[in-house]
C-alpha cells in the first residue's frame, strides 16, 4: 500500500510534469474558495478555457 509521502511525491512529481498553462489552472484552482469563474478571470481566460485545461491535466493525470 502507498504511503501518504509516496502519494505526495507522485502528486508532485505528475503537477511538475504538466505544461504551464494547465499547471497553473490546476494549482490556482486548488486554493481554498476557488470556483471556475474565479479561475478564469485571475488568469485572464474564458470559463471555457479554464474547464479545457483542467480536463486536459485530469487526462493526464489517468495516463500517467
Amino acid at each position: 500500500m502507498p504511503t501518504i509521502r509516496s502519494v505526495q511525491d507522485w502528486r508532485s512529481r505528475w503537477i511538475d510534469a504538466l505544461p504551464l498553462d494547465q499547471r497553473q489552472v490546476l494549482i490556482t484552482r486548488d486554493i481554498p474558495g476557488s470556483s471556475g469563474p474565479v479561475v478564469a478571470d485571475a488568469l485572464g481566460l474564458s470559463l471555457a478555457a479554464t474547464k479545457s485545461r483542467l480536463h486536459r491535466a485530469a487526462l493526464r493525470e489517468n495516463l500517467a
